[in-house]
């Protein structure tokens, strides 16, 4: 308050963290919603038929405190989420509910007449970073970072209770394990696995390891098919809207029995989106260098087997466009609806536009799927790898740069060899893998048939005939694939799943 008495709304520039809030000025009539710049936060709002403004950190919070609002599908969004399984920020599923945008400050003012009117709109900036701030030798630059990291990692430790951290057996996690190990030794960490006789699915070994390293205690967390059918709808409560990805439920599981130890506790989003570390990243870098250069060559004879498919899909989509493309469609309806601002436009620098799109697409998707989950069990979830002042610094690090040799994350791999256990840094990129792939097979399969075959929400069918998801179910069960096409149809099934749950929850009468 004495900061914004001061500075007004360029105050929020010089604000340090998460945050969403509002702020009303009686003497001037006006209400201001803010919302910080790296999106971890969320604020909704709605504008009534007869001008009320109202606003809450959830969309549960705006139904409570307008009952008779109506409860109708945005259609256009809808259609966006069946093609990408996103959607932009700012944009929500119910028509007429905003979300507003990260770094959004949004002024509302009272006319003498009792009514609303829109204001000035502000965006909070990041702070750039200096372009001579990166040094340009490789040892200054693994230094810096181990530095710049463990700046943020101590500041983030800061808190009246005990705080407990995420151990997924990755990278990002094991670095922010290593930097919180000295001034918090002791910290409970926790993770999660599955039974299901392949070791891709189970990543205690590589969690363990660390723990070990860093004298953690650690909470192995074992998480079943029949948690799925218990929690479908709990989750789906909690995010109030279908949202990316299939390790939210996992990512659900997880919280819940952390939360019943802490009430603070780390995680490591953002070292992908900062350090290059998805395969759609070594694609992009493929392509830039060029297919039959040598460093091209090169690149494609390090690929490993699951950064295939990102490859060959760009390679198609470059043949049949003749353009680099950012994300992969997963249902038809991706070809008949706007992208709404998802994919940055092409680009001669694709690794640079791909950034771009990760930052500011892709990433808030999953902090807000972290932020709903974790909140939902009284647990706050914090992020020391995408923070101020760590992120802009990042960022202006030339992309090639951040992976040097094409390597996913080669400069953070660098830079923390000496704090990570050797088997870490070696590991394929995972990303807490979920096996509903396998489940929806077996043993969720009546789970998912009576979902959406034989008592489905009513409004259901309108998005997907019944014919077309029997199809998709039966072909499911039938016909394995190979593993990323296997994915890619557990991923719509998933996504049928989610909406039908959000439709009964939430009394979704109509689209439009």
């Amino acid at each position: 308050l004495r900061l914004w008495r001061r500075r007004g709304r360029e105050g929020l520039e010089s604000c340090v963290g998460m945050y969403a809030g509002a702020l009303y000025r009686e003497t001037e009539h006006a209400l201001w919603l803010f919302r910080d710049p790296l999106g971890i936060k969320p604020l909704y709002y709605a504008r009534l038929p007869d001008s009320t403004l109202i606003f809450a950190s959830e969309i549960k919070g705006l139904l409570a405190l307008c009952p008779d609002l109506p409860r109708i599908g945005a259609r256009t969004a809808l259609h966006t989420y069946l093609a990408f399984e996103n959607y932009p920020p700012g944009v929500s599923l119910f028509e007429g509910l905003h979300l507003l945008p990260p770094g959004g400050a949004w002024q509302f003012e009272l006319t003498p007449e009792g009514r609303v009117k829109d204001g000035d709109r502000f965006q909070v900036p990041l702070p750039r970073a200096d372009p001579a701030e990166i040094p340009r030798d490789r040892e200054a630059l693994h230094r810096e970072v181990r530095r710049r990291i463990t700046q943020s990692v101590s500041r983030h430790l800061l808190s009246d209770v005990p705080v407990g951290l995420y151990l997924s057996g990755g990278i990002d996690s094991s670095v922010v394990a290593a930097c919180a190990a000295e001034s918090s030794p002791g910290m409970q960490a926790f993770t999660g696995y599955f039974r299901t006789g392949d070791d891709y699915y189970d990543e205690r070994p590589l969690a363990r390891a660390v723990a070990e390293r860093w004298h953690f205690p650690l909470r192995e967390l074992e998480i079943g098919p029949a948690r799925l059918a218990e929690d479908l709808d709990p989750l789906m409560y909690a995010l109030e809207e279908p949202r990316m990805g299939m390790g939210s439920f996992s990512q659900f599981v997880v919280a819940r029995e952390a939360a019943r130890e802490r009430k603070v506790i780390l995680a490591g989003h953002g070292g992908d989106e900062l350090f290059g570390g998805y395969p759609m990243f070594k694609a992009c870098r493929l392509l830039e260098a060029g297919l039959l250069s040598g460093e091209g060559l090169r690149l494609l004879c390090q690929a490993r087997g699951k950064e295939w498919p990102w490859i060959v899909y760009q390679l198609l989509h470059k043949f049949r466009r003749g353009q680099v493309g950012f994300a992969p469609r997963l249902l038809p309806q991706a070809k008949e609806v706007p992208d709404g601002g998802l994919f940055e436009a092409e680009t001669a620098h694709p690794l640079q536009a791909l950034a771009a799109y990760y930052v500011a697409v892709y990433l808030p998707g999953l902090l807000m799927v972290e932020d709903k989950i974790s909140m939902a069990h009284s647990l706050e979830t914090r992020l020391p790898l995408w923070s101020q002042p760590l992120v802009p610094w990042a960022l202006a690090i030339p992309p090639a740069d951040r992976m040097p040799g094409g390597r996913l994350k080669g400069l953070l791999r660098d830079a923390v060899a000496p704090w990570v256990p050797p088997e870490i840094l070696a590991a394929p990129k995972r990303g807490f893998p979920t096996p509903l792939r396998l489940w929806f097979r077996r043993e969720l399969r009546g789970f998912v048939e009576e979902r959406l075959l034989e008592t489905p929400a009513a409004l259901l069918y309108a998005i997907m005939p019944r014919h077309r998801i029997a199809a998709l179910l039966g072909a499911h069960r039938l016909l394995p694939l190979p593993f990323a096409l296997d994915e890619r149809r557990a991923h719509r099934i998933w996504m049928l799943l989610c909406l039908e749950s959000w439709l009964r929850q939430f009394r979704v009468k109509d689209l439009r």
